[in-house]
């Protein structure tokens, strides 16, 4: 992933020693109404998408869903909603707006879920 804003990472979140593929059921499913993606991001304290076809972070995820091209019904959902649309509409028009925002998500993103036993890696891609 290229382009897009910065913000700084929190250093020293402890990590699992082990990854399960059963801990993904908690993922919203690309079926989700706006109702149902509002809940499950809520339901983790974080409230914006990101388009996973793109190479390059940018605002073009949110010009897709205005032009009718959403990747999954739950995409474009979000337009139609009145809780959503405006947000889907400021952030393709917008995409500075898009960026502050979703640095703060990622930050946001970064203390779901932070463990109270585990380790701080070395290597984040291989455990102690």
């Amino acid at each position: 992933m290229s382009g897009g804003p910065y913000w700084n990472v929190l250093k020293g979140r402890k990590d699992g020693r082990v990854s399960r593929a059963n801990e993904t059921i908690n993922l919203p499913a690309p079926s989700f109404n706006t109702s149902q993606l509002i809940q499950s991001f809520a339901n983790r304290g974080l409230g914006r998408f990101l388009d996973p076809t793109s190479s390059v972070l940018d605002n073009n995820y949110y010009k897709q869903i205005i032009s009718g091209k959403g990747v999954f019904a739950s995409d474009q959902s979000l337009l139609n909603d009145y809780r959503t649309g405006l947000i889907v509409k400021a952030f393709a028009n917008d995409q500075t707006v898009f960026f502050r925002e979703f640095a703060a998500s990622m930050i946001r993103l970064g203390n779901v879920g932070v463990l109270e036993e585990g380790e701080v890696r070395l290597n984040c891609r291989a455990v102690n």
